[in-house]
């Protein structure tokens, strides 16, 4: 059985029968660092229920049984220990407060709000060249892995790995499009290992390879053809020695 309260809230019982106790105390700074790595606001866990109500949780029951099966509750290891667990109930206790308060579990819904969408997104425009990893994006956002791919999936309706793809592709289409580069030199430029990888991608989203996408899709350049000047026309003028009038005569070169 569990029970969860407000700090400075005493809590009186009568318990008619042999059990054990473990009173776990959780400091508002733990509290709220946690929440701000969920991205969850503090009172969605500090919303206490104004009466002494037990709970049944599976989850919560073994991680507090690891604790007390710790043998050396001592040094920094244990710390560490205790910390994570701690770490895990609160996690648990938050999805599991929504479900118990009859508004359904609060993490499925969960959106990556559009502040950190914007820091994840401009990062992933910025580095397409680069190799990127999901733990780039999310600590462009600033949260964990696992909490930033479920908050963006449930943002964009597409994975993080996906959108990035996605990112990489109209890149590739607008130098497909627009320039004279290689596909190899294209794959290299905007973060694809090879050709072969890039090509792949590409047609798995565009239903054709890139060569017949720039084949169809090419922007034509309309160059204008320099005429070539034709030379200057030259004067001579000729005569002869006795005063008769010169006469104009125009050569082309």
């Amino acid at each position: 059985m569990i029970q969860f309260g407000a700090p400075g809230v005493r809590v009186n019982a009568v318990v008619r029968a042999p059990c054990d106790f473990l009173h776990l105390w959780i400091t508002n700074s733990f509290l709220e660092a946690r929440c701000q790595e969920l991205d969850v606001a503090p009172c969605r866990l500090t919303n206490y229920p104004g009466e002494f109500v037990f709970r049944r949780d599976a989850a919560i029951t073994r991680l507090t049984h690891a604790i007390l099966d710790a043998r050396t509750p001592t040094g920094e290891l244990y710390t560490e220990y205790v910390t994570g667990i701690a770490s895990a109930i609160i996690t648990r206790l938050i999805t599991k407060q929504e479900e118990w308060s009859g508004r359904g579990p609060f993490c499925r819904a969960c959106k990556l709000p559009q502040w950190r969408l914007k820091r994840a997104v401009d990062y992933v425009d910025a580095h397409l060249g680069e190799p990127m990893h999901l733990r780039d994006m999310a600590n462009a956002a600033g949260l964990s892995r696992m909490h930033f791919a479920s908050q963006f999936r449930a943002a964009t309706g597409v994975r993080p790995r996906e959108y990035l793809l996605r990112r990489r592709v109209d890149r590739a289409k607008d130098l497909l499009a627009g320039t004279d580069l290689t596909l190899v030199d294209i794959a290299m430029s905007i973060g694809f290992a090879n050709q072969s990888h890039f090509s792949t991608v590409f047609g798995r989203m565009e239903g054709q390879t890139p060569g017949r996408w720039r084949r169809t899709n090419r922007r034509v350049t309309v160059v204008q053809s320099q005429k070539k000047a034709l030379p200057e026309k030259t004067a001579i003028w000729s005569g002869s020695n006795n005063g008769e009038k010169g006469r104009k005569e125009s050569l082309l070169t």
